[in-house]
């Protein structure tokens, strides 16, 4: 069991369909056949202007703001969405025609998005300012401020990681990985910790 530790910014950026963003894939879980093509997917956005979201079809989806700035959400059905402030997170249904208004901000704007495929997995996704224990099939924990130290297990290896970097868990398949300990070593900073569950 090790983590895979990298550099958000040596990572490909890619084109939305739309033309609205860019996003980089920090980790995903591939399908050999369907769409959407994974059963869960981790990935850090750039909004370039206000734009419509793509629609997946028995997806959920997870959003963290990481910059300064805001950004609404809305969607025929939907309750209205609000992110205002770095670490605001919002879930929401993949199938519906979201549209993300931009305001206040010099573009692009950062969002990281956690996608799960319905009944394969689910996800919980957090901003933590403060250490937590986490557990779940797959973690990532990605660094926006400052140096913390992540721990498989209570007396496993330890990782410390600053800001800009990603680390990711996901190699202990049909095994649960419990006891992960993430903890700030500067005197601030946050990241955002992923845990998903497999069906």
């Amino acid at each position: 069991m090790g983590w895979r530790v990298f550099a958000i910014d040596a990572l490909p950026e890619e084109p939305w369909r739309n033309g609205g963003g860019r996003t980089r894939t920090l980790a995903a879980q591939p399908r050999e056949a369907g769409e959407p093509p994974w059963d869960w997917r981790i990935s850090l956005a750039t909004i370039e202007q206000s734009t419509a979201f793509s629609a997946f079809a028995g997806v959920d989806r997870g959003s963290v703001l990481l910059g300064t700035g805001q950004i609404q959400l809305s969607a025929e059905g939907e309750s209205t969405l609000q992110m205002h402030q770095p670490g605001d997170t919002v879930a929401y249904r993949g199938e519906a025609l979201w549209q993300a208004e931009v305001r206040r901000v010099e573009l692009p704007l950062a969002l990281l998005n956690v996608m799960t495929r319905r009944g394969a997995a689910c996800a919980r996704v957090q901003a933590l300012r403060e250490g937590a224990v986490l557990s779940g099939h797959v973690l990532a924990a990605v660094v926006v401020e400052g140096v913390w130290r992540v721990a498989a297990t209570p007396h496993g290896e330890a990782l410390m990681l600053s800001a800009g970097c990603c680390a990711v868990l996901d190699d202990a398949p049909g095994r649960a990985i419990a006891g992960c300990r993430i903890e700030r070593v500067s005197t601030a900073g946050w990241l955002v910790a992923v845990s998903i569950e497999l069906s």
